[in-house]
């Protein structure tokens, strides 16, 4: 039986996100070959806000985090680790209180 689960939105990434939006558009009028860069990494992070997911089945744990994804055998869980984020690395997700999993990478 295959479950989808999303992924917790923290409301101060999101105010953090959209206080970044009002400099990128000041600063598009005084330079606006600066806003397309601004605008696309702006825009990048919205999609990993908002198209973060994770699918379960009985045999694989599916994640995908905007055009991060991947699948971790489920055999090859070792440790879960609630209440946590890494800020470096390997992540699929932006909230503040996620999982790490450990696992055995074969890869």
């Amino acid at each position: 039986m295959d479950k989808i689960f999303p992924s917790k939105r923290s409301v101060t990434l999101l105010l953090v996100l959209l206080g970044l939006f009002l400099p990128i558009v000041v600063i598009g009028f005084l330079r606006p070959f600066i806003l397309i860069g601004l605008f696309l990494s702006l825009a990048g992070l919205f999609w990993i806000y908002l198209d973060t997911h994770y699918k379960l089945t009985d045999n694989v744990l599916f994640y995908k985090s905007a055009f991060f994804k991947g699948e971790i055998p489920i055999g090859e869980i070792r440790e879960v680790v609630k209440g946590r984020t890494r800020y470096f690395g390997n992540m699929a997700g932006m909230g503040p209180e996620g999982l790490i999993i450990k696992y055995c990478f074969r890869g």
